[in-house]
Parts: C-alpha cells; structure tokens; sequence
C-alpha cells in the first residue's frame, strides 16, 4: 500500500473521529434524544469495509459506515482504496 493510500485511509479515520466526538458533545446537550452509541475507537473498521467496496451489512451502531460511503460517493472522484472486486 502507497503512502497516499495510507494518508487517505488515516484522514478517514480522523474524519470519523471527529463526527463522533461532534455526537457525543450534541447528545450531551440534549440535543440528540433516545441513546447515542459511540463508535469511537472503531473507525478503522469502517474505513476497512468502505475500502473494499463490496456488499455491507450494517447495524445501528455503524453510522460511520453510511457517513464514509456518502462522503466518498458524493466528494471523492477516487477508486476505492482496495483492488478487491
């Protein structure tokens, strides 16, 4: 893997971090009702599964998953990570 790969992959990773922490800080306000599950900690599994690109299974607690394929389906003009078809 080159180093702009990884350099992707780590920026993904920071950018999932970030979202998370911004949820919890909202949940903690009150801003957020019922429960918030925090993926903090995980986000290399979501960047991992969006890298290959091929069928997903998520549950609620994989947000960062729809988040990643959304921001990589509306803003990335790359290839996916991954040469696994």
């Amino acid at each position: 893997m080159d180093r702009d790969v990884m350099l992707s992959l780590y920026r993904d990773m920071i950018r999932i971090r970030r979202f998370e922490e911004e949820a919890a800080r909202s949940y903690t306000r009150g801003k957020m009702g019922g429960f918030l599950h925090l993926y903090i900690g995980e986000e290399a599994v979501a960047v991992g599964a969006i890298s290959y690109s091929g069928p997903i299974l998520i549950n609620v607690r994989q947000r960062t998953f729809v988040c990643q394929h959304l921001a990589r389906s509306r803003y990335s003009t790359h290839a996916p990570h991954s040469s696994h078809r």
